[in-house]
């Protein structure tokens, strides 16, 4: 399963203080923050709900693999990727943000571990001293900078839909010393503290977990707008962006059109408007950005009856 990094673009008009160049993303460097769990040793699912009856719930949260060797396995996070946060293990490196709200996995390694935070996201680190991020799987700095890890296929479910369809598939035996550690209902401070900071006129964006970049337009045809679109491209060029996801009209046509000069591989767009904010430019830019887009998504009939 390939790893696709979507992203929102938004117009906001009259902001013209907010032109000034990105500081770069922040790194915080504390490995010590959570023990990385290597190789540990194997079971089968059907056993460890035996061993483990009083302490696994039925609602209890797992990361799953779903191919491979003994067609997969169940990771219940409170056990494991609450406490160690990564994985490095035969079956997978896996990982566990829940400041971000994401848990996946990677091809099977013994050479990474936890090493902080960078921009709100997890960041993992190579033994020879590459660092990658923990969401997308891309190398940000070291001698891999660049490459991206190769993804493996899993879900989140829970242990008690698990246990009764796979119950043979892996599991970690599960020894005393593996207590279960409720999960956070607060942001990790490091994680915050690694976050860029967002203007104060924005309090919904100070609330999401991800990364937001602002870009700020009242044109879409003047200097500023070639700045910006020579930065977006930027973006998604060392972010190894897959999928644009645009809303709006200028968001679609200059987004879109920046996205796929970048080499952007999927595009998608949507139309949420009754159309009061269009023009005859629009209507003519829109059957040509058509061709390009992959699925336009309509909010209601209204919608789909006015496509270009």
């Amino acid at each position: 399963m390939r790893f696709c990094l979507s992203f929102l673009l938004i117009m906001v008009g009259g902001m013209a203080g907010w032109a000034e160049p990105e500081p770069e993303p922040k790194l915080i460097v504390k490995p010590e923050a959570f023990k990385t769990l290597v190789n540990p040793p194997c079971s089968h699912c059907r056993d460890e709900a035996q061993r483990r009856a009083k302490d696994l719930r039925d609602d209890d949260r797992v990361l799953c693999w779903i191919r491979g060797k003994y067609d997969g396995g169940a990771i219940p996070l409170r056990f494991f990727l609450n406490p160690y946060r990564v994985i490095s293990d035969t079956y997978g490196v896996f990982v566990y943000d829940p400041d971000a709200g994401y848990a996946r996995a990677y091809a099977p390694s013994l050479d990474f571990t936890f090493h902080g935070w960078r921009n709100g996201i997890m960041v993992m680190k190579h033994k020879n001293g590459t660092l990658y991020s923990c969401l997308s799987g891309v190398a940000f700095e070291g001698p891999n900078k660049g490459q991206r890890l190769e993804a493996i296929p899993t879900i989140t479910t829970n242990w008690g839909f698990w246990i009764k369809q796979y119950p043979g598939t892996v599991a970690y035996h599960m020894f005393d010393k593996y207590q279960p550690v409720e999960l956070p209902t607060a942001v990790n401070a490091d994680s915050q503290k690694s976050r860029l900071k967002l203007d104060d006129r924005l309090p919904l964006f100070s609330s999401l977990p991800c990364s937001v970049r602002v870009l700020p337009l009242r044109k879409s045809y003047d200097i500023r707008a070639l700045r910006l679109a020579i930065e977006l491209g930027r973006f998604t060029k060392n972010e190894n962006v897959d999928i644009v996801h645009t809303f709006f009209e200028t968001a679609d046509l200059w987004g879109g059109l920046v996205s796929r000069l970048s080499g952007v591989r999927v595009l998608l767009s949507s139309r949420r408007d009754m159309g009061i904010l269009r023009r005859r430019k629009h209507g003519l830019a829109s059957r040509l950005w058509e061709t390009a887009v992959r699925r336009s998504l309509y909010q209601n009939e209204y919608n789909c009856s006015q496509r270009p």
